[in-house]
């Protein structure tokens, strides 16, 4: 009888520890001079998808330009200003003459600009799905963000 309690005692104490990590909270970084990032994720039928983070400057933006300038999220954030909303969210029909297809092409867009601040925030970017190839992307989910292009 004592081993048993003495088993139980030591497998939930254990069991305990492996779950103890789980129940810590986790603090995300904002951006951080590892993050600064020039880079065209794209650039073809005169459409460019851009990255930019500059630690120093405080600033971070990723936007769509083929027609019409578009922000993930409408939100970005400026040297000066600080976070900026206010601006066009990326659209269908701005992806759809990006990459010289139908709208009906392109579902499941999703996308997250500026949030709360270059200080705290982790992620900017959009992402979407082609039912078919086009000339510049393959069918399937497409995704360009503040780490890149998958």
């Amino acid at each position: 009888m004592k081993n048993h309690i003495f088993r139980s005692a030591r497998t939930a104490l254990i069991a305990g520890l492996f779950a103890l990590p789980l129940m810590t909270p986790t603090v995300g970084h904002g951006y951080t001079s590892s993050d600064d990032l020039h880079a065209k994720l794209f650039d073809s039928n005169d459409c460019q998808i851009f990255v930019y983070i500059s630690y120093p400057n405080r600033a971070a933006y990723l936007y769509v330009y083929k027609n019409n300038l578009q922000i993930p999220g409408g939100a970005y954030y400026d040297t000066i200003a600080g976070k900026l909303t206010g601006h066009p969210n990326i659209s269908k029909s701005e992806l759809a003459a990006c990459f010289d297809t139908d709208e009906s092409n392109i579902s499941n867009l999703s996308q997250t600009g500026a949030v709360d601040t270059f200080e705290t925030d982790t992620y900017m970017g959009f992402s979407f799905t082609l039912a078919t190839d086009t000339a510049q992307l393959g069918a399937g989910t497409h995704e360009f963000s503040n780490t890149g292009h998958t």
